[in-house]
């Protein structure tokens, strides 16, 4: 990763990650319905967690292009 991307990958972490993993306990725990897990993942997703995704992405492309030369 480049220092750009760490930075930007922890920004979006730090806004997303904890809020959906309290929502996934709240499901297994029964406090909230299964019914709430898209409305968890749209939220991640609204964050900008799929820019997290193309961040790795593109990282391991880099990577694989590395190791092979």
């Amino acid at each position: 990763f480049t220092e750009d991307e760490k930075r930007e990958v922890t920004d979006i972490k730090e806004v997303t990650e904890d809020n959906f993993t309290i929502a996934i306990f709240d499901i297994m725990l029964g406090r909230k319905s299964i019914d709430e897990y898209d409305k968890a993942v749209k939220a991640m997703k609204d964050a900008g967690y799929d820019k997290v995704l193309e961040i790795n992405q593109a990282a391991y492309n880099r990577y694989l292009k590395k190791l092979n030369g």
